[in-house]
């Protein structure tokens, strides 16, 4: 687990570089829920050797996308409005 830990952050890692060397931009969804999200929570797996963070990681982000898009549809200003 820890191996595929470590090939997923630095996958996500190559995505966005990748992304940013082609268009010289870096798209927000690849760099919060790919590079930041999975950094963060796969790091804690790696240095606390317990899987649990990044099998949470996913229910996370998908909370925090459904909580931006429930305050996008209340009326407040989001980045999605943009």
């Amino acid at each position: 687990m820890y191996v595929a830990t470590v090939v997923l952050i630095v996958a996500c890692a190559l995505q966005v570089g990748i992304h940013w060397l082609r268009t010289r931009s870096v798209n927000k969804m690849h760099l919060v829920s790919g590079w930041i999200a999975r950094s963060s929570f796969g790091g804690l797996t790696l240095i606390i050797h317990d899987t649990a963070f990044i099998r949470v990681e996913f229910s996370v982000v998908n909370w925090l996308f459904a909580a931006a898009f429930s305050a996008a549809a209340c009326g407040a200003a989001s980045a999605t409005a943009r």
